[in-house]
């Protein structure tokens, strides 16, 4: 009889079937065997269900079956599981992906080790959609890195939004609490863990690469940016604000980080034929973040920022685009 699980490994499941299996088996591969593993198939049409059902002859393997809601409910409802069976960690795994053999052992490890610790975050290893199998595809490990202790104000958090996504964090169930990921609106993932930082107050950046990531250039973390990206990342920019509004020195870092990652994803990411949505994206940020804080920390914040991605606009695209280019001024609601 297997041990009550220790960490609940929540999947949404989505149009996998291609990789599902190879998702399940680096899970049972693990060997911290103390896990439940919520694989929520959300109203697939092809053989996903039938693919997991082959896994379920394991215990530790439990399969829901609902229509269509999105990831966020799925990954909610997984969350509502684990609460009500009391298990007190929680893992988020993308059913495209696969993870290394010990990741369990050694971020659960970390906070069985350290109960003051909220979460654990690890790298990733990058590779293509097409690459058939990511068996090998890890590193080995003979002995673990230093941990890293990140406590508030986050101060050494990256300017990137790379780190946003849930699937790079192992987290301690009552440091989330009630805390669930926003309905109806695109990268949740930014929205959850924004909210998770403010709540929580010491965790471990760890530097191995545990996560094997199929990177997916058709998928709308990665495609141009259309209107319906543009509002949902501003969206998801006005809820943070609103949420940071009492914190100043945390709401100054989400903006730094979150213009630097908007940054990358205008002026790295898009080809010139493009450069024309460029100043739309740059009023979305400076009118959600650049103007809408009272004491003017983020304006203040802005400002200096707003040159150098001008200066970084102009090496890449040689031209000022017809539209405008970045906006000196913003406009606030229309004003």
């Amino acid at each position: 009889m297997p041990p009550p699980p220790s960490v609940a490994i929540i999947v949404p499941a989505y149009q996998v079937e291609r990789w599902v299996a190879q998702c399940l088996e680096s899970v049972l591969a693990q060997t911290f065997k103390a896990f439940e593993v919520i694989v929520v198939d959300d109203g697939s049409t092809d053989g996903t269900a039938d693919t997991v059902k082959r896994f379920c002859a394991d215990p530790r393997v439990r399969l829901i079956v609902q229509r269509n809601q999105g990831t966020s409910v799925v990954r909610n409802r997984g969350l509502g599981l684990a609460e009500r069976q009391g298990i007190p960690f929680i893992y988020f795994l993308d059913a495209d992906d696969a993870i290394h053999p010990r990741l369990l052992e050694r971020c659960i490890g970390l906070l069985q080790a350290h109960p003051e610790a909220e979460f654990v975050r690890f790298r990733c290893h990058e590779v293509p959609m097409d690459e058939p199998s990511l068996v090998g595809k890890l590193p080995t490990y003979p002995t673990w890195g230093e941990p890293e202790r990140w406590a508030r104000p986050f101060d050494d958090f990256r300017l990137s939004d790379a780190w946003a996504a849930v699937c790079f964090w192992v987290y301690r169930r009552s440091a989330i609490g009630d805390l669930r990921f926003p309905r109806g609106i695109r990268h949740e993932d930014l929205s959850f863990t924004w909210s998770f930082v403010r709540r929580a107050r010491m965790g471990f950046a760890i530097p191995e690469e545990l996560y094997a990531y199929r990177f997916n250039p058709d998928s709308r973390c990665h495609k141009k940016l259309r209107p319906v990206n543009l509002r949902s990342y501003a969206q998801n920019l006005r809820n943070l604000v609103a949420e940071y509004a009492s914190e100043p020195e945390l709401l100054t870092l989400l903006g730094k980080t979150l213009l630097a990652a908007l940054a990358t994803k205008v002026i790295w990411k898009r080809t010139k034929r493009e450069s024309g949505r460029h100043s739309e994206m740059f009023r979305l940020a400076c009118a959600t973040l650049g103007k809408r804080v009272a004491d003017g920390t983020l304006r203040l914040a802005w400002f200096p920022f707003r040159w150098r991605l001008r200066l970084l606009y102009y090496r890449t695209f040689a031209k000022t685009p017809r539209g405008g280019g970045i906006p000196a001024e913003a406009p606030i609601d229309g004003q």
